[in-house]
């Protein structure tokens, strides 16, 4: 007996080893650059597919962040306040009531939205609070205290995922990066990403961390080059950066201060901080920075290449694309989607050498500079993909 025993001892640290072997033996798609284009010409590539005029019975201020889920469109802005639309533009609530009270806030930072549960959270970095909304009709449900400072939400299902970037409490269980609660942030569930010394320098060059396309919900932290995804209450890198320099912050000096970093990084010729991460069934939409310069990276997944990294994306207006941002905020069905200010389309339609397109007198011959932002919905040519 004492034999045998032994032996399911043994085989027993044999399949574990096996397991922690194949765990670190992670799958993903690596995302290889192989070279940097100084400008490329969007025309060739993109082409717009529809846009949308948002209503100006709430005015907007700075864009923060975009999420669109089912065909409501739900607007972050720096007044703060969020702003939900229906697919036509019109406005269908807002969330703007800032105070002390249960459904207000002081510092709204962040926000997410989960159709399944018909839940939108909101996140209160001065009250160190999360609120429940109702994602329909903006009715509020709820709010939970959090005992750590983070600076994104994402809410998956029946868990609520926190990006805590900062050591700044006591407590060691809430150093880590990114942390998994209960939706009444009373149990902490899962947690990955140890903080190290580079954790207590407060700065960062990107205010999302959280990305959620057609494919998945993804998940960058700070300064790096991987993208893990949110599966099943945990996280799987699913894509690397590759053939791009990046800054490796295990080399700084740790006697320097925060700006002092922060400088270092931005002078350097290193890139940092992936941003704006859009992933359908084709293709993969991201910008990445050096220098305080945005390259956009499009990478074609049926090829497994990338079609380009450029710092520059130029413009001609033509009838497939009479207007286009580089700023894009995310993807719907396919589609990458961005803001263009009034002003911009003002500004084009008066000047001379601007094709007299269809789209300038018939759409937006009443716009006006103080009106909302123009939402705009962009594809990538087929031929480009296929």
């Amino acid at each position: 007996m004492e034999i045998i025993k032994g032996l399911n001892i043994i085989i027993i640290a044999v399949l574990l080893i096996s397991c922690s072997k194949e765990e670190n033996n992670v799958k993903y798609t690596p995302i290889e650059v192989k070279s940097i284009s100084d400008e490329v010409h969007a025309n060739s590539f993109f082409e717009m597919d529809t846009f949308l005029r948002l209503s100006n019975t709430a005015l907007l201020g700075r864009i923060e962040k975009i999420i669109i889920s089912d065909s409501l469109i739900y607007v972050l802005d720096n007044i703060p306040k969020l702003v939900c639309f229906d697919s036509s533009g019109r406005v269908k609530f807002n969330i703007n009531k800032t105070g002390k009270g249960p459904d207000e806030f002081l510092k709204l930072i962040d926000f997410s939205v989960d159709p399944i549960h018909k839940s939108l959270v909101l996140l209160d970095e001065r009250q160190m609070k999360v609120l429940f909304f109702n994602s329909e009709n903006g009715k509020f449900i709820k709010n939970a205290g959090i005992k750590f400072y983070p600076n994104n939400i994402k809410m998956v299902q029946d868990e609520l995922y926190f990006y805590n970037p900062y050591t700044n409490v006591r407590d060691n269980k809430y150093h880590y990066s990114l942390i998994m609660t209960s939706l009444d942030n009373s149990n902490i569930e899962r947690k990955w990403i140890k903080h190290d010394d580079i954790n207590r320098l407060y700065f960062t060059f990107t205010k999302h961390h959280f990305f959620t396309g057609d494919e998945g919900t993804y998940f960058i932290n700070r300064m790096d080059n991987k993208i893990y995804e949110l599966s099943e209450n945990n996280l799987k890198l699913k894509y690397q950066i590759s053939g791009l320099d990046f800054f490796d912050m295990s080399n700084i000096d740790k006697s320097k201060k925060n700006i002092e970093v922060f400088d270092d990084i931005k002078k350097s010729d290193k890139f940092y901080s992936i941003q704006n991460f859009s992933e359908c069934s084709d293709y993969i939409y991201f910008t990445v920075h050096k220098k305080n310069r945005a390259y956009v990276v499009l990478y074609n997944k049926l090829k497994k290449e990338v079609e380009f990294c450029s710092s520059m994306l130029l413009t001609k207006p033509t009838k497939e694309l009479p207007l286009f941002t580089s700023d894009l905020m995310g993807i719907k069905n396919g589609k990458l989607f961005g803001i263009i200010e009034p002003i911009t389309i003002i500004g084009m339609k008066n000047h001379p050498k601007t094709p007299k397109l269809e789209i300038f007198s018939n759409s937006w011959s009443d716009l006006k500079v103080t009106d909302n932002p123009i939402l705009v919905f962009y594809s990538v040519k087929n031929e480009k993909i296929k």
